[in-house]
């Protein structure tokens, strides 16, 4: 039987490592896009913070914003789980208006500033309740990619875009549900950043902006998602609605 030494022993654990490690450094888009990818396989449970902002401009009414700002947690599972809490502000108005959303196997129940709990159950779409879900989000990206241009910092990519591309718009428009009045809605403008962390190849930040105008007024909507508590998000538990 072959001995080897204590230092030769180190130095080939060594050799291993590295030949087992792999570098996130130097990337190309493609393999950014694969290592994302397989990060949704990582991402059975987690919390997303999410803000969606409305900015209206009139030349005649002036400007009136809408923020809604919400956190969800949720649990990646045949029939997925969720609790989301949202808060909304308005311009104009002096109280915020409030909501939660609990999804635990097929039942969903919602309430609205504090009042009762409502059963509503299959009411909503998949679509509506899971857009900012993690893989759905991935693949958006995927989709898009050719239109994407990417920058490497020390710690992170991030993927950009701005332009007018309609079929780019026509994605987030559907995974998001975004709708657009009195503006000319065929020449919509978009910008993108999505910021992917080297240490696990996962996104964590995202912002979707669409722009549209008419001669009189235009209209900005934002969505911004941040995901993170990864893993530590545990158990859905429904509140008492009967």
């Amino acid at each position: 039987m072959k001995k080897y030494s204590k230092g030769l022993l180190l130095l080939l654990s060594v050799v291993l490592l590295a030949a087992c490690s792999e570098s996130a450094d130097q990337l190309t888009m493609d393999e950014v896009e694969n290592r994302m990818d397989q990060s949704v396989e990582e991402m059975d449970n987690y919390e997303i913070d999410l803000a969606l902002k409305v900015l209206a401009k009139d030349i005649e009414k002036g400007e009136q914003k809408q923020v809604n700002r919400g956190k969800i947690q949720y649990i990646d599972k045949e029939s997925p789980e969720f609790h989301a809490s949202y808060v909304t502000t308005t311009d104009g108005q002096s109280n915020d208006f409030t909501s939660e959303v609990y999804r635990k196997g097929n039942i969903v129940l919602t309430n609205e500033n504090g009042g009762d709990w409502q059963d509503v159950s299959g009411k909503y779409s998949e679509e509506e309740l899971m857009n900012a879900q993690y893989d759905k989000l991935v693949a958006s990206l995927r989709e898009v990619s050719d239109e994407l241009s990417m920058k490497e910092k020390d710690e992170e990519y991030i993927l950009t875009y701005a332009g007018n591309d309609q079929e780019l718009y026509k994605v987030f428009q559907k995974q998001f549900n975004i709708s657009f009045s009195g503006v000319d809605s065929s020449n919509i403008h978009s910008t993108l950043e999505a910021k992917i962390t080297k240490d696990h190849m996962r996104l964590k930040e995202f912002q979707y902006e669409a722009e549209g105008k008419n001669p009189m007024q235009s209209v900005t909507i934002t969505v911004n998602l941040e995901y993170g508590k990864v893993g530590e998000v545990e158990e859905i538990v429904l509140p008492n609605y009967q």
